[in-house]
This record gives structure tokens, C-alpha cells and sequence, in this order.
């Protein structure tokens, strides 16, 4: 699955998604179906092309990270970086500890760090509130995308952190 997502398919699939979205957002607020298929279009080509553009840089560095490890140990690997049982093989091991490392660490210009998502969360958070007791659709968006926000900003640094403290002890006792 991960290599059809790879090159000109994610490219596409992303713009899809992404017009996809614009699409409901437009739509919602009473658009004209020209308008939302022309935002929606415009939409879509921005997200395919930042997909096309972003995606072999972040490909390239997981490689570099992941290393030579068969496809097997390497899934085992990239399932340990999250959550299980700390794996026995010490190649695995080691892999999984990098590529947690490299997921907590790794830094883009165009990714809000973890401070600044928790932030924005909250906002979004509040806003989802406003608009439920309005009677508003965009309740739903507004709430999921705040929940996105937040377990990215506040839970997920937290849990690689664990697992990178798991994995270092667990390899440090060999």
C-alpha cells in the first residue's frame, strides 16, 4: 500500500482528498456548484502539487533512517516505534529507536511544532463549541480537525517519547 501512495499516485490521491475537502467547505456555505467545483479544482492542484513536491525528500530521509532491514523486520520495526512489545532482535530494535527518534524530531518549515498545533487545537477547540450552539455544520470539521490538532500536538510527542525511553532501556540491559 505504501508504495502505490508513492510518486504520482500520492500525488494525485492527495489532490483528490484535498479538493475533496475544499469541495465540503465551499458547498457548506451555500456555493454555487461552479464555485465549489472551481475552488475545489484550484484546491486540488495546490495539494497534489505540494504532495508531488514534499514527498520523495520525506521518503529519502525514512530511508536513510529505516536502513537495510528486510520488509518484514522493517514493518516490525515502524509498529515497535509506536506501540507492542519491545521486539528481541536488537537490529529491530535499534530500528524502531531511530525511527521514533526521527518521527519526534524530525522538523519541517512548513509543519507547526507541537506547542504551536496544541495551540491552534484549542482555538479550534472553542470555535467547535461556538458553532455547535449555533446549529452549525461546521461544528463537526472544526471539532475534528481540533481533535487532529491536539492528540498531534499534545498526545503523540508524549507517546514517542515513552517509546523511545522503552526502547533505550530495553537495549541498554543486553
Amino acid at each position: 500500500m505504501q508504495r502505490f501512495f508513492s510518486g504520482w499516485r500520492g500525488s494525485v490521491a492527495c489532490g483528490l482528498i484535498g479538493a475533496a475537502g475544499i469541495g465540503v467547505f465551499v458547498r457548506t456555505d451555500g456555493a454555487s456548484w461552479a464555485t465549489t467545483v472551481g475552488f475545489a479544482a484550484f484546491g486540488g492542484v495546490l495539494f497534489g502539487f505540494a504532495m508531488w513536491r514534499f514527498e520523495p525528500r520525506i521518503r529519502r530521509e525514512l530511508a536513510e533512517v529505516e536502513g537495510d532491514l528486510p520488509a518484514e523486520k522493517l514493518e516490525l520495526a515502524h509498529r515497535a516505534a509506536r506501540r507492542g512489545p519491545v521486539p528481541s532482535d536488537p537490529e529491530v530494535r535499534a530500528a524502531a529507536l531511530r525511527i521514533a527518534s526521527h518521527e519526534l524530531g524530525s522538523t519541517s518549515t512548513w509543519i507547526p511544532g507541537p506547542r504551536i498545533r496544541s495551540a491552534i487545537g484549542a482555538l479550534m477547540a472553542l470555535n467547535a463549541v461556538g458553532s455547535a450552539v449555533s446549529g452549525s455544520l461546521w461544528a463537526l470539521i472544526y471539532g475534528t480537525s481540533a481533535a487532529l490538532l491536539l492528540h498531534s500536538g499534545l498526545y503523540y510527542p508524549r507517546q514517542l517519547r515513552s517509546r523511545i525511553r522503552l526502547l533505550s532501556a530495553d537495549g541498554s540491559s543486553d
